[in-house]
């Protein structure tokens, strides 16, 4: 073992030779040759010079996403020192023999990268020659198995396996360098893909290159390392996604499923292919095997077993491929031989794709039609489509908001890796079976690429809301004539968009009976909102307070609030006095933050909006002009928040007044509203019960699959149930500080058994 004052000595001349080496004349190209060779020939000067193995991957000239998250502690600044818990969740099983450096560097990333999960490390010792087992004992926070003799790779990770504590078990090979939240995002593939029994990490080379993006089984039971020496930043390769398998370097399986199938199969001892034997099983169980990219771990591919396929433990790589076969070739057969249309076989799963078009990527913490977007994307997705999305317009990557997607399973297309969504669909046109489209200008900028290059793909067409209907109220409202030409103009624009698709979805049977009129040979569907329903635990006496939730950037919005600051606020300081409005939203106007008083606060985007429902006593919806089905009246009833509204409010949802909402629209009549409803127990409590049970029934995921199943069936789609507990997401954010959950997060909040039929 190096002792820490040599260890500063080499550190510094390595440092000092890359300086005078960086110095040199030499090309890019060269530069970047050299580079790769150091990482792959000497990777313990990678420990030594204090360089993560990230710093080599500017040899390559695209530099992948998230790599630079790689924090690797060396035994030259700080002594390792594991943070495991006593009441794991996952228990991270680490085989080792020989090739101390490359697991003290695994070990020291652990260290950096602590997972937020609570977690424990095993290190399986396989009689490692030499002092392994002396340098593992200095080690704080692992705990230590040794082997008597050498039992090989399978074997001592079912011996780990065997005493761990963990709800999971996550195979981590010694060979690997963890990154930020690689164990965090595995954990929560189990989450965010109900029936998920297998997932694996995105393995990628010290150099930067993809080496794994999933694996897959081919007909004869070969296998692919997806991706393989691509470039790890491109969309393909970053969407959740089921596979045949992941390569057993990072993969993670409940253990009480890794039991039930008798953990790796001593079928193939000592190593290979019981990783693809494994992901079969937990797929013959009924269980799901995802890719997940959102978890990044670099790996030295064949450290401990070698890369040629003649010599050592890697010889053994053939007949076992052969006895997988056997075991699976009757699974097999439907699989394609080997290397024919990978971009199907990585998809295997999907029955069918669908392209999703909307002129920007989903914000769903900040409106609601975003939110209708984010769930009919997870909607398609539990029914075997595989998705792809691109926001048409701009063509961003947004960060959390699209990694928010891909994790949950979307592909999402972005530049420059497209110029365009006409070149897309050039390209890949015909691979899709149907087109769903928001907004009426993006059918119209779409539809003819659209018609021309996926002549297989049905289009379907979604309003989020009659624009035209709700410009048109607004002129009314203020005698805007200039608002009246708009909504002509606007009204032209979404019927021909109506015209123009297979199907339209409208919200309610109040905007298609509208649209009916002008449009009897259309075919329009009603698909209400789809809302995740959680309910609430927090009682009348608990609450306090009134609130009205929305964006700003919606003009009925800002009307709203001004209305209800100016002629409600006044009566019910009066009536309820100490009452506070909490005007809640994105991007609030200079107008409605001048209303801001004692007992108006003005909040802003607000972080957690669910903690601060579950404190108020009142939501509030004073619209006087819209369209479409009120998002914030949903999400209010859906949380148990009953809900004063006026008439237009409520326009389309059955609700009834006195039964699951009460409506007002003068001034006067809203404030006497809010003043039962506030102080009359009876009345908050049979509302906030009703609302509930109404929003469930109307718009919770088994009303939400079966109306979008038939307005698709429609279409000639034939679709089934496949049984699995299906999930419908509502946003939160998580803090800037939380590491890789910054960003918007989207958290289950309801899910459903649906049966199969």
């Amino acid at each position: 073992m190096i002792k820490r004052p040599l260890n500063r000595l080499i550190g510094r001349s390595l440092r000092l030779a890359k300086r005078t080496y960086q110095s040199l004349p030499l090309n890019y190209e060269t530069k970047a040759a050299h580079r790769r060779a150091v990482a792959r020939l000497f990777p313990k000067l990678l420990l030594l010079s204090g360089a993560p193995p990230s710093a080599l991957a500017t040899g390559s000239q695209h530099f992948p996403i998230g790599i630079d998250d790689a924090q690797v502690l060396t035994a030259e600044s700080v002594a390792i020192e594991v943070r495991s818990s006593s009441r794991p969740i996952v228990t991270i099983v680490i085989p080792v023999f020989g090739q101390i450096e490359f697991t003290m560097q695994c070990l020291a990333s652990i260290a950096a990268n602590t997972p937020s999960a609570a977690f424990e490390v095993i290190v399986v010792d396989d009689c490692s020659p030499h002092d392994t087992a002396t340098v593992l004992e200095g080690i704080n926070g692992i705990r230590l198995i040794r082997n008597e003799e050498n039992q090989g790779f399978i074997r001592s990770c079912n011996a780990g396996a065997a005493i761990a504590r963990g709800e999971y078990l996550h195979f981590l090979n010694n060979d690997t360098v963890v990154t930020r939240g690689w164990l965090d995002e595995l954990l929560r593939t189990f989450e965010e893909f109900p029936g998920t029994g297998f997932a694996g990490s995105k393995l990628i080379y010290p150099d930067g290159r993809l080496q794994e993006a999933g694996g897959i089984i081919w007909q004869d039971g070969t296998a692919w390392n997806f991706g393989r020496d691509q470039d790890a930043a491109l969309p393909t390769y970053n969407y959740a996604r089921e596979v045949d398998y992941c390569s057993g370097a990072s993969i993670m399986v409940p253990k009480s499923l890794f039991g039930e199938l008798g953990g790796f199969d001593e079928h193939y001892l000592p190593a290979y292919c019981e990783d693809a034997d494994l992901a079969l099983k937990v797929r013959a169980a009924g269980y799901r095997v995802l890719y997940q990219p959102l978890s990044k771990v670099v790996h030295y591919e064949g450290i401990t077993s070698g890369t040629d396929p003649a010599h050592g433990v890697k010889a053994h790589q053939i007949e076992n491929t052969k006895r997988l076969f056997e075991r699976w070739q009757e699974q097999l057969k439907s699989h394609e031989a080997p290397g024919e249309d990978p971009d199907n076989a990585k998809d295997r799963a999907a029955k069918r794709r669908v392209l999703v078009l909307d002129h920007c990527t989903p914000t769903p913490d900040q409106d609601a039609g975003s939110v209708i977007v984010v769930n009919m994307l997870l909607l398609l997705r539990e029914m075997d489509f595989q998705v792809t999305f691109i926001a048409e317009d701009d063509l961003q990557y947004v960060p959390g908001y699209t990694t928010a997607l891909q994790r949950s399973g979307i592909e999402v297309l972005w530049a420059p890796h497209i110029l365009s969504v006409r070149s897309h669909l050039k390209e890949y046109g015909r691979r899709y079976d149907l087109a769903l489209l928001f907004r009426p200008a993006v059918v119209a900028r779409n539809i003819k690429a659209i018609r021309k290059h996926a002549p297989n793909a049905k289009v379907l067409f979604h309003t989020q809301d009659l624009h035209f209907l709700r410009i048109q109220r607004e002129a009314e409202l203020f005698g805007d004539k200039s608002k009246s030409k708009l909504a002509s103009n606007m009204k032209r624009l979404e019927f021909n968009a109506i015209r123009a698709a297979d199907a339209t979805i409208v919200v309610s049977a109040a905007e298609r009976e509208l649209l009916q009129h002008d449009l009897s040979d259309e075919q329009i569907c009603v698909l209400p909102l789809i809302v995740a329903v959680r309910g609430t635990h927090k009682s009348f006496g608990e609450r306090r307070d009134i609130v009205f939730i929305g964006g700003y950037k919606h003009s009925p919005n800002v009307d709203a609030v001004r209305f209800f600051a100016s002629e409600i606020m006044p009566l019910l300081r009066q009536r309820l006095p100490g009452v506070r409005f909490y005007a809640a939203g994105s991007n609030p106007t200079p107008e409605i933050q001048s209303l801001a008083r004692e007992d108006v606060i003005v909040t802003g985007y607000v972080e957690d909006l669910d903690s601060l429902l579950d404190k108020m006593r009142v939501s509030v919806a004073p619209l006087r002009y819209g369209a479409g089905i009120k998002g914030k009246i949903a999400s209010a009833m859906a949380v148990g928040l009953p809900v004063v509204a006026t008439a237009l409010g409520v326009e389309g949802m059955p609700l009834t007044n006195g039964g699951n909402v009460l409506v007002a629209d003068d001034a006067n009549a809203f404030a006497s509203a809010i003043v039962t409803l506030y102080e009359d127990e009876s009345v908050w409590n049979k509302l906030s019960k009703n609302g509930i049970e109404f929003a469930n029934r109307a718009w919770g995921p088994e009303a939400a699959w079966k109306n979008l199943s038939d307005i698709l069936a429609r279409l000639g789609f034939d679709l089934h149930r496949n049984g699995r507990p299906m999930r419908l997401y509502a946003p939160v954010t998580s803090s800037p500080s939380s590491g890789v959950n910054a960003g918007v997060k989207l958290t289950p909040l309801a899910e459903v058994k649906l049966t199969p039929v």
